[in-house]
């Protein structure tokens, strides 16, 4: 099995929301676990790859159908093939393993949490979850505008709660050797540039990359793949 890294950093304050708010405080909260260390779930990141490359592939085939990377590139061998069955969709499961991306050193960071709270247990009053996530997130208000009279609408206050700009997320890639695999996940990556709610208010911005063991991988894939569609 070849194994890679994914490693997204953020550019901007992001909010990959849980989907779930925080009593009647945050209105659309971050993914965290039982520590308040934030984390971006596999599932979700594997729906922005897939999307991202399929951008790309609409992209190319616009230009020209023809074009040798339709050949190389597969997204349902990848991510998985997608089959509507009523209401449901069932299909075939992709190649690609997908994990949880966490704050790049992680388990050293949930090790000396667990040893500060254990050790002491005076500390814990200190190092619960929410003030650890606050270590991480930033909450950010906004509001809806009334057009006919300039002023915020009544009730339109929202409050969520963002990760913090420069944080790097981690998390591994799995998959059978498969030089094409790695090309498509190497695409995905390049066109990866943004995720979250409220990109249209500057939230969102990142940059990704693809590491192994001699450090990112992302450019010389891409470099390998314009070879064969060019030859």
């Amino acid at each position: 099995m070849r194994k890679l890294v994914l490693e997204i950093v953020l550019e901007s304050e992001t909010l990959s929301g849980s989907g779930q708010s925080y009593g009647a405080l945050i209105d659309s909260d971050v993914v965290y676990d039982d520590f308040g260390l934030p984390f971006i779930p596999a599932k979700r990141i594997k729906g922005c790859l897939r999307d991202s490359l399929e951008e790309l592939l609409y992209f190319f085939h616009s230009v020209d159908k023809d074009y040798k990377i339709f050949q190389l590139i597969d997204p349902d061998l990848c991510f998985g093939q997608r089959n509507e069955r009523g209401n449901e969709f069932r299909g075939k499961s992709g190649l690609v393993r997908f994990s949880n991306l966490k704050i790049k050193g992680y388990e050293s960071i949930k090790s000396n949490l667990h040893n500060l709270i254990n050790t002491e247990k005076s500390y814990s009053k200190y190092f619960h979850s929410e003030s650890v996530l606050e270590n991480y997130t930033i909450l950010k208000r906004s509001t809806s505008i009334d057009e006919e009279t300039g002023s915020a609408k009544f009730t339109s206050l929202r409050t969520i709660r963002a990760l913090k700009k420069n944080l790097i997320f981690e998390g591994e890639l799995e998959f059978p050797e498969n030089q094409n695999l790695e090309y498509a996940l190497a695409l995905a990556v390049s066109n990866f540039r943004s995720m979250g709610t409220s990109r249209n208010r500057g939230l969102g911005r990142i940059a990704s990359s693809l590491k192994d063991e001699k450090g990112n991988t992302t450019e010389n894939l891409i470099k390998e793949l314009r070879k064969k569609c060019e030859s």
